[in-house]
């Protein structure tokens, strides 16, 4: 397998529909939910990003939604389970901080599934919260502090 290619995806473009089709499959039908335009709406303002293979597969996805000026929170984080086990959430986890931090956000946020939230330990994300329900499922919040230097520009543009 070549090395998989990271990018930002446009809000409202095919490879954001494709996105939302994946979404849908791994992370809302196996509990018996559909996303609602009203929640895609509100992701007009996200960073949204994905990793692709050779054949152009989407492997995985990551949005980030601005919180505050240095924060932002991370959602429907998912690689697809035939590529999971591999690096590939640590590599796009990675790529998407790396890429956050130079927009100058220097804080991350986010919701894990309590099944998850070993990953997101291993990230260097701490637990911020008790167990809490969402979606059906026990969830814990948790914060990751980016510790990249200082960014003079803070315009919150899309990395490209």
């Amino acid at each position: 397998m070549a090395p998989p290619q990271f990018c930002l995806i446009p809000f409202g473009s095919p490879a954001y529909g494709q996105a939302l089709l994946l979404r849908q499959a791994i992370l809302r039908a196996p509990l018996g939910l559909v996303l609602q335009p009203e929640e895609l709406e509100r992701e007009a303002d996200c960073f949204h990003y994905g990793l692709w293979d050779e054949g152009q597969t989407l492997l995985g996805y990551g949005m980030a939604a601005p919180q505050t000026e240095e924060g932002v929170k991370i959602r429907q984080f998912l690689i697809h389970p035939d590529y999971q086990r591999r690096g590939l959430g640590a590599f796009l986890l990675q790529t998407m901080e790396e890429r956050l931090q130079t927009q100058g956000y220097r804080q991350c946020s986010l919701h894990a599934r309590l099944q998850s939230a070993g990953f997101y330990l291993k990230q260097g994300y701490i637990v911020t919260s008790a167990v809490f329900w969402e979606v059906t499922l026990p969830h814990v919040e948790m914060k990751k502090r980016l510790t990249a230097p200082p960014v003079a520009d803070h315009k919150k543009t899309p990395p490209v």
